[in-house]
């Protein structure tokens, strides 16, 4: 339904891989992603980061959106302080 639809503000960080340390490096991307190895994306707001997680048409619309900083991001939010949060993206 869509009342356990939300949408958040916040700045999508790119977690890329970097397999000769075996670490990611958080990037705020100056422009579309998607020719970027895979990887996984976060939204960081004031108070939480969100891992994005969804459907690869929600997600190819993040990776092909130049704009990465105070941007509005809609779906479905689980999770808890404990254990982290997640955002289904729409």
């Amino acid at each position: 339904s869509k009342d356990d639809h939300t949408t958040i503000n916040g700045n999508v960080v790119c977690l890329l891989p970097d397999y000769k340390s075996g670490n990611v490096n958080p990037v705020i991307a100056t422009a579309p992603c998607d020719g970027y190895p895979p990887h996984h994306h976060v939204v960081v707001t004031d108070d939480r980061v969100y891992s994005l997680q969804g459907l690869q048409d929600g997600l190819k619309r993040i990776e092909r959106n130049p704009n990465r900083t105070n941007i509005q991001v809609a779906g479905k939010v689980q999770g808890s302080n404990q254990t982290g949060w997640v955002l289904f993206v729409n």
